[in-house]
């Protein structure tokens, strides 16, 4: 499994603002087209995992042990450098950046916070 999602492409354009004040005016519009990850991220689960009168984590919603484990060996044998022949270094490693798969792989996104 990749540990970044594939990158297909950026555009930029310019549509009309839907204003009566300002009819010829444009606004920029930015696409990035990246690969789509299916999983759920380590906050999604941490979000899930907590007591609804406390909002403590209860360690019994949890998903098990086994897939925890995986998850946490994925991301550190993945490291903070990616991919390593680029040389680029994620700065931004928090629960909501590391999605995770089915099968314990994850995948990391929000590359807004990098060393080039």
């Amino acid at each position: 499994e990749r540990p970044i999602p594939a990158f297909y492409g950026a555009w930029y354009f310019e549509l009309p603002k839907d204003h009566p004040d300002e009819p010829d005016e444009q606004r920029p519009v930015y696409l990035i087209l990246i690969q789509y990850v299916e999983g759920q991220s380590v906050r999604e689960y941490l979000k899930e995992s907590e007591d609804d009168e406390t909002e403590e984590l209860d360690p019994n919603k949890l998903p098990p042990e086994p897939f925890r484990l995986k998850v946490l060996e994925n991301v550190l044998t993945t490291g903070i450098w990616l991919p390593p022949h680029a040389d680029i270094r994620h700065r931004d490693i928090t629960p909501r950046n590391v999605i995770t798969m089915s099968n314990g792989s994850i995948v990391l996104v929000d590359f807004s916070i990098i060393d080039i």
